[in-house]
């Protein structure tokens, strides 16, 4: 490689460390137009895209990125999460896989591919994968909340709450924490609780869907219809097609 182009990605790649997506993003570019399959800018443009919740294209760049150098673990990961945002949960444990078998103590591997497995309803392997992100990295909340997650599928409610109550420790901005713990609380008939939690969330995040719906339903089994009923409009304010929430509001209603 020419020092001038190496130089540019040398800063290009400090700029992305301290989260310049925009600047990096340009000089990714411009190391591109002299390097088309230089591994690690397209490696790096995959993950702004992911990020940036641009899916296609970060699997589209983490590909050119592997078939340039398929060692490159970061990118496996990047793909295997994007393709699980897309839906895509076999090809995304396919890639999680990889970069395991590239990086045995990958951390956030192993919990990424404990995720793409709960989504298909594999609770054993997602547990196993999970504990091994918990081994890898104990003072990472979201490994605990992954854990959780895995444990709720296999209907083990207190090994669960234990889990996210721990991730929330570990983290209180965590909202998959919280969230989790609410359904979980919800699930072992602690309402104040759980409302406690889905509070916790939509402090976090004002406008998050699932806090509003679930807060809805636990306020509903409070029969507190009133109050579930404006929880469950606003979730549907924000997602008119969450089918959970229509299905509660005009159960509601019948009520009201």
């Amino acid at each position: 490689m020419d020092p001038a182009i190496r130089q540019k990605l040398e800063e290009a790649v400090a700029l992305h460390s301290t989260g310049e997506t925009v600047k990096s993003e340009g000089l990714y570019r411009e190391v591109l137009a002299a390097e088309p399959t230089e591994p690690t800018a397209l490696a790096n443009l995959a993950a702004i895209h992911l990020g940036r919740g641009k899916y296609g294209k970060a699997v589209t760049f983490a590909q050119r990125a592997l078939g340039s150098n398929p060692t490159i673990p970061a990118a496996w990961t990047t793909a295997g999460v994007a393709l699980f945002y897309l839906g895509e949960f076999e090809r995304a444990l396919g890639c999680h896989d990889e970069a395991i078998r590239l990086a045995p103590t990958f951390g956030a591997a192993h919990g990424n591919r404990a995720a793409a497995l709960t989504e298909l309803n594999r609770w054993r392997e997602a547990e196993e994968s999970a504990r091994a992100f918990v081994k890898l990295a104990p003072a990472t909340s979201n490994a605990h909340a992954v854990l959780g997650l895995a444990l709720r599928g296999s209907g083990r409610w207190d090994e669960a709450l234990a889990c996210y109550s721990r991730a929330t420790l570990l983290d209180d901005k965590s909202v998959p924490a919280h969230q989790g713990r609410g359904v979980v609380l919800h699930r072992l008939g602690r309402m104040v609780e759980a409302l406690d939690a889905f509070d916790r969330v939509l402090s976090l995040e004002p406008r998050n869907v699932e806090a509003f719906s679930a807060r809805g339903v636990v306020l509903q089994d409070m029969r507190r219809y009133r109050g579930a009923l404006a929880d469950l409009d606003q979730a549907l304010v924000y997602s008119p097609d969450n089918a959970r929430s229509e299905e509660h509001t005009s159960e509601l209603q019948s009520r009201l």
